[in-house]
């Protein structure tokens, strides 16, 4: 075997126990790596009974083909459980070196199961793993831990996932934190991990197994860097580039998705006047070439990591802030806690519209929540994440919090309780269809369907889908394109923001043959990765999930007044997810037809079927 060591590793908390288990090829070619790897898992392991924080749980975390090749993009580990938020099959991925380093310490995945007696982290070496005590972390953030470990294995290049105390306090959006750099954001790995008083796992450099060309790969691989460097669309701004840009287009959440446009805090937020303020530079992860994180040193003393277009949003215009210090602080705070900054920035709108309306009262709270208020932002995350007082009820998500307060349906913005992210489906009516039938919920990363209105990247992994802005028209086949599109990337596992660079679906194809000694072609490698989705939503079938969770938020079906969307908001919704379903191979339910099954070779899951042990 080529590009995989054919070995995954199963841990035992409790037994503090590991053991190694080989796979055959055909399982590789089947699911991949990364999030299809984590689907078979967890779909063999956390049945529908199975409480998300209970030691029944499993955490998944798989590279991919492409980290063998240490090509573009290699840089993302995937990290897999059942969302203790949503109740659904999670998947998250962080950009490091975990995921290399991983990959050459002789395993291709690791699933973690089970719960410790006490705080632990792992310490994955060549072929080993050691369960090591972790008390003196417990109660650390995110970037402490690292710190601490990177410390204590001074002299050997080691990579870290830690949690920081909202995963160790069970907050249901806590994430997991890879070298204090990359964030596994959406559905609450970080809690599962606290869960398992799992604190951190620490993987040292190995030796990288064989590829099937290195003559030829190295020669690609050289090739493939320059072509994307030439082609990096974000020029050195980052994500923090688009802001201003699709606020014009109506793509931006302003007062909790209920403004139409606000262009001067846009501008305020975005580059190139956040380059400009905080004298931001381009840090890069792993095997990178982008560069859209961002290093800041603000004019107030802040130095580290800036804020993503994400939380620009969803901590600024979301809640009428314009200032990038209030961002920036906010954004570190929520960073060393560990928490899904989207998540945390909907609730705490939610929180303030709640108030305002009468819902929620001062006394609930312990102070008068503001739009545009600095401490009303930091004592919030402060409060959920630590579970004190309105915090307690905040960390358990949107419909716990709403169901809590009496509060109406209207004021919910999540689909299957996961909040939406910065995009408005009323700029880009394909995410209306990708959010609702998400399998992790509303996600514009495990379906960038967004992209493809504006762009025709998504037309090389497929025929050409032709629409426009304005139109409905078509809308569930870019749906349908970018979810699969986002199971092929992140089962490989290649970050999507090389696709910027013009990464193409030709790259892809020509790496994988060379790293794996396989003979595929794109329409293989997409029916794989549809393969993958399928086998994601089977799973949420299978906890009771259908066509009543793939739903969208009431307010993105109300026109806007003003603005580039005046007038516009998603229309014959259910049409198109009728249209979906039909070409998804579902039912008028949501469920899975049985040929759809035996057509994507998901009648044979077994254990035994792929394992040679």
């Amino acid at each position: 075997m080529f590009g995989n060591n054919g070995k995954i590793a199963f841990v035992d908390l409790k037994e503090r126990k590991t053991t190694i288990k080989h796979f055959n090829e055909d399982f590789y070619k089947k699911f991949l790596g990364g999030s299809g790897f984590g689907a078979y898992f967890i779909n063999n392991f956390v049945k529908r009974e199975t409480d998300p924080l209970s030691e029944e749980n499993v955490i998944v975390i798989a590279s991919g083909p492409w980290q063998a090749g240490m090509l573009p993009g290699c840089g993302k580990i995937s990290v897999m459980c059942r969302s203790p938020l949503t109740g659904t099959f999670s998947d998250t991925s962080a950009g490091s070196s975990f995921s290399v380093h991983l990959k050459s310490a002789g395993l291709d995945a690791i699933v973690i199961q089970n719960k410790a007696d006490k705080p632990i982290y792992l310490y994955i070496s060549q072929d080993n793993i050691e369960t090591v005590d972790a008390n003196s972390l417990w109660g650390l953030d995110a970037y402490q831990t690292h710190e601490m470990l990177i410390e204590k294995y001074k002299g050997k290049n080691v990579s870290t996932i830690t949690i920081g105390q909202a995963g160790e306090n069970l907050v249901k959006f806590a994430c997991v934190v890879s070298n204090a750099h990359g964030f596994g954001g959406r559905g609450g790995a970080g809690a599962v991990m606290g869960s398992k008083n799992l604190k951190a796992i620490v993987v040292a450099q190995g030796e990288m197994c064989k590829v099937y060309d290195n003559k030829k790969l190295a020669e690609f691989r050289k090739n493939l860097f320059e072509k994307l460097k030439r082609a990096n669309v974000f020029n050195g701004e980052g994500t923090p580039a688009v802001m201003a840009a699709i606020e014009r287009l109506g793509d931006v959440p302003i007062h909790h998705w209920l403004k139409d446009e606000w262009e001067e805090g846009a501008k305020a937020l975005a580059a190139p006047r956040y380059t400009e303020y905080l004298n931001a530079k381009s840090r890069y992860c792993f095997g990178c070439v982008i560069g859209c994180h961002r290093y800041v040193e603000s004019p107030t003393g802040y130095k580290g990591i800036g804020p993503e277009y994400e939380t620009l949003a969803l901590f600024g215009t979301n809640l009428d802030i314009k200032d990038l210090d209030t961002v920036c602080a906010a954004n570190d705070l929520s960073n060393r806690y560990g928490i899904d900054t989207i998540t945390m920035g909907n609730l705490i709108a939610t929180v303030i519209e709640g108030y305002e309306a009468g819902y929620i009262k001062q006394k609930d709270i312990g102070f008068i929540p503001k739009w545009g208020d600095a401490e009303t932002l930091v004592n919030l995350i402060n409060l959920t994440c630590q579970k004190r007082g309105i915090g307690k009820i905040i960390s358990e998500g949107s419909k716990y919090l709403i169901n809590a307060f009496n509060m109406p349906e209207s004021f919910n913005v999540t689909v299957k309780n996961l909040d939406i992210p910065a995009h408005d489906p009323r700029a880009f009516y394909s995410l209306s269809i990708n959010y609702a039938t998400g399998n992790r919920g509303a996600c514009h990363q495990r379906g960038a369907s967004h992209v493809g209105e504006r762009a025709g990247v998504l037309n090389q992994f497929g025929t050409e889908i032709k629409t426009s802005l304005d139109s409905m028209e078509n809308k569930e086949l870019l749906a349908i394109r970018s979810q699969d599109l986002s199971c092929l990337l992140n089962s490989l596992t290649i970050c999507f923001f090389h696709l910027f660079g013009n990464l193409t679906a030709d790259d892809m194809v020509k790496g994988v043959n060379l790293v794996t000694g396989w003979d595929t072609n794109i329409e293989e490698l997409m029916k794989t990765s549809e393969r993958i989705f399928i086998l994601q939503r089977m799973i949420n079938n299978n906890y009771g999930f259908d066509r009543n969770d793939d739903t969208l938020p009431e307010r993105f079906f109300k026109a806007a007044e003003t603005g580039p969307r005046k007038g516009k908001a998603v229309y014959d919704f259910e049409k198109h997810l009728d249209n979906y379903y039909k070409l998804r191979g579902l039912d008028e339910n949501g469920k899975i037809l049985p040929e759809t099954i035996k057509r994507l070779e998901l009648d044979r899951l077994d254990m035994n079927y792929f394992c040679n042990d």
